[in-house]
């Protein structure tokens, strides 16, 4: 299901959290720069760990699984930026992109696509 945000205002995405590997620089190191570029253009909006609007998450597709598995229960908005190989989950596949993308979002311009997770495992002789 894709839903249009119909916010009545743009800043309906008020807080932000970040999820990527820890041992990431690349992730880290765009954590930092989004975060500086956010204060400065949308200073309403403020970081969290806890409960965020959206989840920021930087990395590949494997990151953006985990992240969604880690907040399930939160159901935090996941605005996926690529650094993997593939990005097949993610929002912005380009890292040159990722600003622009941003803006977007928090502009208001952004489809929510709902998806849902599935939980498995395998039993061989009854274990």
């Amino acid at each position: 299901m894709i839903k249009k945000n119909t916010a009545s205002s743009p800043n309906e995405i008020k807080t932000l959290g970040f999820f990527y590997r820890s041992e990431n620089r690349e992730a880290a190191t765009w954590a930092k720069k989004i975060s500086r570029w956010v204060i400065k253009h949308h200073p309403e909006v403020k970081f969290t760990e806890k409960k965020p609007d959206c989840l920021v998450v930087l990395g590949g597709d494997g990151s953006f699984l985990a992240a969604a598995r880690k907040h399930q229960k939160q159901n935090p908005i996941i605005l996926g930026l690529n650094l993997g190989r593939v990005g097949f989950l993610a929002s912005v596949r380009e890292s040159k992109k990722f600003l622009k993308g941003l803006n977007r979002f928090l502009g208001g311009n952004f489809n929510v696509s709902g998806r849902i997770m599935l939980e498995a495992a395998v039993l061989r002789k009854r274990k």
